[in-house]
């Protein structure tokens, strides 16, 4: 869009979209993570190891 001489609100509008669909996304993969992943870490009794991969990836994802 840059190189095509888009207007800049244009372009700030999009890019709005895209960082939204990308938090949706995020709370949707969040979100299985939490009812699948740790349901099952509780039940092998694991889920201080899980807990902590997730707090880890966590990290690396928010600003």
């Amino acid at each position: 869009m840059l190189t095509e001489n888009f207007p800049c609100p244009e372009i700030l509008v999009q890019l709005a979209a895209v960082r939204e669909t990308i938090e949706r996304v995020s709370r949707l993969i969040l979100d299985k993570h939490l009812s699948e992943c740790l349901a099952r870490a509780a039940q092998e009794g694991d889920i201080n190891k899980e807990i902590e991969e997730l707090k880890a990836a966590i990290d690396k994802f928010l600003p």
